[in-house]
């Protein structure tokens, strides 16, 4: 489904023209229409998911080539969903500016084909066309995978021992291949931005060989603490008697 989005913006401007000046962006082989008004400082776009890369800002300037008053709106044509536009203003006379905000609220990767149109209520229509990328969400497994050196127990009272951390089937999940030192791979999902602050790691309960295992903690990457990345988490486990062990680990992994 494509998403439409106009909002009006009143613009001075000329009669309809159709002359080809080339010192107007809007009367080139990007636009259907020779119009009388130019909109300036359009620009492809990239976004991406990540809370710190969501968001894409344009500033737009609208003129009136033959100072002649119009209205004009402006629109957004062919936004894939899970994508907005907004246009910071809804009216004025040339020249003004207009700040176009698109943000990706989890679309589709890919790159899209969209066009901003100018519609004058003398000069007529024109459209110009710009590329949206939309880029994968980092996938924040990343962060964490190599050999964990796990410290157990609150003041490392217990044994050592060290896990080999992979990427698990989804994203921003990690399996540790030696969960609290027991030898089985177990799951785990980190919910949070980790490249600007600490994260939590769920461990659903997994049953593995009749064995329950589970656990939770928090995570910190080495893009926020420029330095090596830690796990830190509680974990519980059934043994072969139906009995129920837990402990805490501290595990500082090495990419």
């Amino acid at each position: 489904m494509i998403a439409v989005l106009a909002l009006a913006a009143g613009i001075s401007s000329c009669s309809k023209s159709d002359s080809s000046d080339p010192s107007n962006p809007n009367n080139n082989n990007n636009n259907n229409h020779p119009v009388s008004y130019r909109i300036d400082g359009l620009t492809d776009v990239s976004v991406q998911g990540d809370a710190d890369s969501n968001t894409s800002v344009t500033t737009l300037m609208i003129s009136d080539t033959l100072k002649s008053q119009q209205k004009i709106t402006l629109s957004l044509e062919g936004l894939p969903n899970g994508c907005t536009g907004d246009f910071s203003v809804n009216g004025g006379y040339p020249s003004y500016t207009s700040v176009l905000t698109i943000k990706d609220n989890d679309a589709a990767p890919g790159v899209y084909p969209v066009k901003l149109n100018g519609e004058g209520s003398i000069s007529g229509k024109t459209s110009l066309s710009f590329n949206l990328t939309i880029r994968p969400r980092t996938n924040f497994a990343l962060y964490f995978l190599g050999t964990g050196n796990a410290t157990v127990g609150l003041s490392g009272e217990f044994p050592p021992y060290t896990d080999h951390i992979t990427k698990g089937d989804t994203l921003n999940r990690i399996v540790f291949n030696n969960y609290a030192g027991q030898g089985v791979a177990v799951y785990g999902d980190i919910t949070g931005d980790v490249k600007h602050t600490m994260a939590d790691i769920n461990i659903p309960v997994q049953t593995i060989g009749g064995r329950k295992f589970w656990g939770s903690g928090n995570v910190w990457s080495s893009a926020m603490t420029n330095s090596g990345s830690q796990i830190i988490f509680s974990y519980k486990y059934t043994r072969a008697a139906g009995d129920t062990v837990g402990g805490y680990v501290t595990m500082d992994i090495t990419q």
